[in-house]
């Protein structure tokens, strides 16, 4: 509420159960809560991860975990990615992710900018970019692997050989490979998850290799960096709209 006692034009509403929770959006969306004025409902996404910048290449993530449980706490991991063309260092980045999303603000609001210094150098901290909230029936059928930590030197060709000890290569529609990642796609999702469960912590090219699903392309960064802004009530007149 404003001072004035008026609302926002718009609520937040929490249920015990996530499937509620999607069945409401389902339903409510663009639902006409008055002559032409529908309402836009949207999920809402508890932030529990902060992005950490400015990390010296050198550091290890245990490091990292170290000094930062010296100033917040709630810290369920943090994560860093190896640099594509030196593995033994670092991106430069990590991320943080915290217990709960109050720990998360917290933790951004005490490490505000500026005020920290690690290992001699200033550290920033922010907001991570949320994670797109898939449903989970939606995730069940996903048939594409998303794997990480490649070589740079290693070509399609050669983590296909790689794939064909696990499975079939007819079951192997497609490998996209790019920089030190590889989206795989399978023909289906039996052979998907065998190959998932087989390829998970394996060692290739003396690397050990990340494997996840890959999320459809509508929940892609590059998808909806393309996509008009669409997350606000449309009941609100055009000039209240923050866009």
């Amino acid at each position: 509420m404003d001072f004035n006692g008026k609302n926002r034009g718009y609520c937040f509403i929490s249920y015990y159960v996530p499937a509620d929770a999607n069945t409401a959006v389902s339903i409510l969306n663009g639902f006409e809560i008055r002559p032409k004025r529908r309402i836009g409902v949207y999920k809402s996404i508890d932030n529990c991860r902060l992005f950490i910048g400015g990390i010296p290449v050198n550091k290890t993530r245990e490091e990292v975990r170290k000094n930062f449980e010296k100033y917040v706490d709630g810290i369920v991991d943090v994560i860093m990615y190896p640099s594509m063309e030196n593995k033994n260092q670092n991106r430069g980045y990590a991320f943080i992710e915290f217990e709960s999303h109050r720990h998360a603000a917290m933790a951004r609001r005490n490490l505000s900018p500026g005020s920290l210094i690690l290992w001699n150098v200033p550290i920033l901290v922010d907001w991570a970019e949320p994670l797109p909230d898939v449903d989970p029936l939606i995730m069940a059928q996903v048939k594409k692997l998303y794997i990480r930590n490649l070589d740079l030197q290693m070509t399609a060709s050669d983590l296909h050989q790689f794939l064909t000890k696990f499975v079939t290569s007819s079951t192997i529609y497609k490998i996209h490979k790019t920089f030190d990642y590889a989206f795989v796609h399978l023909t289906n999702r039996k052979s998907a998850e065998f190959c998932f469960r087989a390829i998970k912590g394996k060692i290739l090219g003396n690397l050990k290799i990340e494997v996840s699903w890959a999320r459809p392309k509508i929940y892609s960064k590059s998808y909806s960096a393309h996509q008009p802004i669409n997350h606000f009530c449309s009941s609100l007149p055009p000039t209240l709209r923050k866009q």
